[in-house]
This record gives structure tokens, C-alpha cells and sequence, in this order.
């Protein structure tokens, strides 16, 4: 699976598992817009990579691993929205971007980004 892909299941499981409480595989499948065997083939995959568990009732949990990089790629998100709508990016292009930009950006660049950030938005 590539990175990319793995973070969008994350993040996306992440924002389920806080707005719900807890999230199954027709969730991700709906939020995605994806087909529910794509979805069950993907999750196995984080399974079996560390990323995440299925409980009995088939609910989806993140294990630490999983929700360290989940919360890594939505603080990304978080960090390139900001910074493009100060710069006066409208909204949906901005989260749009963000998208792109949290899975492609070294950690040196981020860090760098994110520091100019704080600083604009602190003024």
C-alpha cells in the first residue's frame, strides 16, 4: 500500500473515530466514496502492517502506530490549511492543497513551513 493511501485511511479513521466514537468499514467506505471490498482489502493491509485492529463487533481501532501517523498527517493538513489561507488561498483550494502537500513534504521543509507559521500566526 502506498504511503500515501495508508495516511488518507488513517486520517480518515481518525476523524470518524472522534466524530462517532467509533467507526466500521461502511464508514470509511461512505467517507472515502469508495466500494466496501476496496475498503476491507485496504484495512487488512493496515492490519497486518501495525496500523490498526478490528474488534468482534468489526469496529475499527488504531494502534499506537496507527494513530501516531494518523495524528502526523492531520497536524500536516492542519499546518499547509493555515499557512495557505494567510496567504489568502480560498478555503477549499487550500484544503485541497493540503491534501497533496501533507504526504509529499520532506520533515525538514514541514518543520521549516510550520515554524514561519507559528510565526505569522502568533503576530
Amino acid at each position: 500500500m502506498h504511503k500515501k493511501t495508508a495516511e488518507d485511511y488513517l486520517k480518515t479513521i481518525f476523524g470518524l473515530c472522534i466524530q462517532n466514537g467509533k467507526t466500521r468499514n461502511s464508514d470509511v467506505a461512505k467517507a472515502l466514496g469508495i466500494s466496501r471490498p476496496s475498503v476491507t482489502n485496504a484495512l487488512t493491509k493496515l492490519e497486518t502492517d501495525g496500523y490498526i485492529s478490528r474488534t468482534e463487533d468489526k469496529q475499527i481501532r488504531l494502534t499506537k502506530k496507527g494513530m501516531s501517523l494518523a495524528e502526523t498527517t492531520v497536524e500536516k493538513h492542519d499546518t499547509f490549511v493555515k499557512l495557505l489561507t494567510y496567504f489568502g488561498v480560498e478555503q477549499t483550494i487550500a484544503e485541497c492543497d493540503a491534501c497533496k502537500l501533507e504526504h509529499d513534504v520532506s520533515e525538514e521543509s514541514y518543520n521549516a513551513l510550520n515554524r514561519i507559521r507559528l510565526l505569522l500566526t502568533s503576530e
